[in-house]
């Protein structure tokens, strides 16, 4: 059994109500895939915004790859509560690490925890295209992660794609099951140029939870990738409608 089953099967001995959210009902096979396209050596001792983290299930897994510290969010105090607090435990045990749960709508947040990565598994356009203008404004957020929406689909590869073109960042596609439907989505992962220039190597990679060293050589970012020295212009789009 591989580190990321034998870490859900503890994570999942904790929880007493139904899970709630497409992460929780994310397969091992998937949630391996998002790790590695992440990167467990950009993981390690990094700080995590978790955005839709329901029960606290990812949470649990950048904590189990070293991160330093997690937050996760969610819309309702109910979401929020029904986390296991218990199944942290073992990460406060080793004393280096911290998560934290709030109740916050992604759409108002105007502090984002000095994250290095933000994941949003939640798939609804005005939120991922919220999330694509705060990897661009933002300097010290260097990773994304998220689930494309499935409407206006068009619209949402035409941002992604001028973002890349426009500030020197990579995108790596893959696709994720649910294990309830097992429904396929498709996920991406972005990547600024510096962090995606130090990328682990395949070793590394499949070792998952055993950290390594990056044989890659870490380069120096273009000055064009510089956000502190320029303004950056948010990408405008279209209003999306109220999802249902």
């Amino acid at each position: 059994m591989n580190r990321i089953e034998e870490e859900q099967r503890r994570y999942k001995k904790f929880i007493h109500v139904e899970p709630i959210g497409f992460v929780h009902h994310m397969r091992p096979g998937s949630v391996k895939t998002l790790m590695e396209h992440i990167g467990p050596e950009h993981i390690d001792q990094a700080r995590v915004l978790e955005v839709g983290c329901g029960q606290g299930y990812l949470v649990s897994h950048f904590l189990h790859l070293g991160a330093s510290h997690v937050t996760g969010t969610d819309l309702t105090t109910d979401i929020i509560d029904s986390i296991p607090r218990p199944a942290f435990q073992v990460y406060r045990d080793r004393g280096h690490q911290t998560m934290e749960f709030k109740v916050e709508d992604f759409q108002e947040m105007d502090n984002f925890e000095n994250a290095k990565i933000i994941t949003m598994f939640i798939g609804i356009f005005s939120l991922v295209s919220r999330l694509l203008d705060v990897f661009v404004e933002i300097p010290h957020v260097q990773i994304i992660a998220f689930m494309k929406p499935a409407k206006q689909r068009k619209e949402m590869d035409e941002k992604i794609d001028q973002i890349c073109r426009e500030h020197s960042v990579s995108k790596s596609l893959f696709k994720i099951k649910l294990s309830g439907s097992g429904e396929q989505r498709q996920a991406i992962v972005m990547k600024k140029l510096a962090v995606a220039a130090a990328a682990a190597t395949p070793d590394t990679i499949l070792k998952y939870g055993k950290r390594g060293k990056s044989r890659s050589r870490r380069t120096s970012p273009s000055p064009n990738t510089n956000l502190t020295q320029r303004k950056v212009r948010r990408i405008q789009v279209s209003p999306s409608p109220t999802p249902p």
